[in-house]
């Protein structure tokens, strides 16, 4: 699952309920060593240090076989570039 939030802070912490009530219900639970948050930009880093120590904060992930990164460029030069060299 990928979530896009804001006002991080509050977000996660709602997420993080919400997570405990679907776990509770459905009998899931969040394998929290193949989670990340990444954060988009600089104020997002800034809010990501007064959250929970159990989310690791990446610059980077994995997501079904594509590296994500916050910047698109990136994204195209990591996963696509090798791609476009061999056209």
């Amino acid at each position: 699952v990928l979530l896009y939030i804001s006002n991080i802070t509050d977000s996660v912490n709602e997420c993080l309920k919400l997570f405990d009530t679907f776990g509770k219900l459905s009998g899931y639970k969040i394998n929290w060593s193949k989670s990340v948050l990444l954060p988009l930009n600089l104020a997002a880093k800034s809010e990501i240090q007064a959250l929970p120590n159990m989310i690791p904060v990446s610059d980077q992930f994995n997501y079904l076989g594509i590296r994500v990164f916050p910047s698109l460029s990136r994204i195209s030069k990591w996963n696509y570039q090798s791609l476009l060299d061999k056209i």
